[in-house]
């Protein structure tokens, strides 16, 4: 069984949205969450949140110009990534360009907002990765198929994606809430 996961960063105030994610079985992920939990108690930090850290705002504001001490944090993070991630995926939607689209083929009818598009073409790059894995063809893809999808709790769209998931015949879908003790 493997299980990806996935969140977003931009929005529609920043003309953008990204949602990107990581592929792995149970096993590595067990592994990476013993890893990723020691890293951060080794560095004082309760989690990790990419846009606190490069401010240098909230745990991290006693690191500004420290760039040794944050050159090898984030080295470390990285390494654990690399050890345990099986698979990397993410896809980037302009706002504009959505909306442009939307204007000549109905888009928001069939996948809903920029968020669920994006959440849907790394759910379906994953999936391509794992049948890749089993050596079977894109036609073979099932809801039988051991991947569970789980996104972060709270973005913008997260029913139109759940609702595109169900359609799309993806019916392994998690929202998570945010743990911020942890990750």
């Amino acid at each position: 069984m493997f299980t990806a996961y996935y969140d977003a960063a931009g929005g529609k105030d920043h003309g953008f949205i990204v949602v990107a994610g990581w592929v792995s079985d149970l096993e590595m992920w067990e592994k990476f969450a013993v890893d990723w939990r020691l890293a951060l108690a080794q560095a004082h930090v309760p989690y990790f949140h990419m846009k606190a850290f490069s401010q240098s705002k909230l745990h991290f504001e006693s690191w500004k110009d420290q760039e040794g001490k944050r050159r090898n944090f984030l080295h470390t993070l990285t390494s654990i990534i690399r050890s345990y991630v099986r698979y990397g995926v993410g896809t980037y939607v302009e706002y504009e360009a959505f909306e442009k689209a939307n204007a000549s083929y109905c888009l928001k009818e069939w996948v809903g907002n920029p968020y669920s598009l994006a959440g849907r073409d790394c759910a379906k790059e994953s999936l391509k990765w794992i049948l890749q894995q089993a050596r079977l063809p894109i036609e073979a893809a099932t809801p039988a198929l051991p991947l569970r999808h789980v996104f972060e709790e709270g973005d913008e769209g997260q029913g139109l994606l759940e609702k595109l998931m169900r359609k799309d015949n993806y019916p392994d879908f998690r929202a998570k809430k945010r743990q911020s003790s942890h990750y």
